[in-house]
């Protein structure tokens, strides 16, 4: 039988989501009291236990300032003993039929792996959303550039990565965070170890939202009002950490390191109301809760 869970499933959404993903109870905590309520959240119960689970996060797809329903489907997950019975497809047809009667146009997903693109392919979802995935090479940085400013490290405030974030996605389809929700991806960033780096001088604002383990940098995202002010957040942090390696994730038609890099499937979507793709849109999505 499929519901929308209730506060008593909790502690078995909890263990279910410990099975499943093998995430720090902390985190798991995090979610249950912070992102997943339980009246967003469908489980599967079979002889009395909770089988299966996704939540159904609402976000918007924005382009050119225009808005649309998008439900976000997050933490979806069946319990071993219980895969391979349509458990979980079930549970996407009720997902899309529930948002389809709140009319939502489109519904988006991130697999956990990359053999969930062709499960998700097979119940009609596209792999839609894609980035731009390079290693910074000597020399892409433009040398002209100089650190006017040092820039701060997990000290940027959610308004300023919002504004930082909206004004450089304005021309770019994409999934937006509303700036209460972008609170939760902030703890979800802490809680993960990664950091934001945020950058205010003579070249404009920006940040970078990164990870550093083993001499080895990876930035996740990169947004500024300039070009220059991205690449020298970037330069910012080379000359603080001095890794051995950079990879940079950008939007596919980011200006930033133009032609660099190569494709890396992200997201995938499935349109709820209309017969019609987005993917010809390039659309952009990144620091979900995946």
């Amino acid at each position: 039988m499929i519901r929308h869970a209730t506060e008593d499933d909790i502690r078995d959404l909890q263990i279910l989501w410990d099975e499943s993903f093998h995430d720090p109870m902390d985190y798991v905590d995090f979610i249950y009291s912070h992102v997943a309520r339980p009246a967003d959240t469908l489980v599967y119960e079979q002889h009395n236990r909770v089988v299966s689970m996704m939540t159904m996060v609402p976000i918007s797809f924005v382009f050119r300032e225009k808005a649309v329903k998008t439900m976000y489907i997050y933490g979806a997950a069946t319990d071993r003993k219980y895969q391979k019975q349509g458990i979980m497809t079930s549970m996407l047809r009720y997902a899309e039929d529930y948002a389809r009667r709140l009319d939502f146009t489109l519904s988006v997903l991130v697999p956990g792996e990359k053999y969930l693109f062709d499960y998700y392919r097979r119940r009609g979802y596209s792999a839609d959303f894609n980035c731009r995935v390079l290693k910074l090479k000597s020399g892409m940085i433009k040398s002209e550039l100089t650190v006017d400013v040092d820039s701060t490290i997990d000290e940027i405030t959610p308004r300023q990565f919002y504004h930082i974030r909206h004004e450089t996605l304005k021309e770019i389809p994409h999934i937006a965070w509303n700036p209460n929700q972008l609170q939760f991806v902030f703890d979800d960033l802490q809680l993960y170890g990664e950091h934001i780096a945020y950058y205010a001088g003579k070249y404009g604002e920006s940040y970078a939202v990164y990870s550093y383990a083993k001499k080895k940098m990876y930035i996740k995202e990169c947004m500024g009002t300039t070009n220059d002010a991205r690449q020298v957040v970037i330069k910012d942090l080379i000359q603080k950490r001095n890794p051995n390696e950079i990879k940079i994730q950008l939007p596919v038609n980011s200006q930033l390191f133009d032609y660099e890099g190569k494709l890396t499937k992200y997201g995938m979507a499935k349109t709820l109301m209309v017969s019609a793709s987005i993917k010809d849109m390039e659309p952009y999505m990144n620091l979900m809760l995946d």
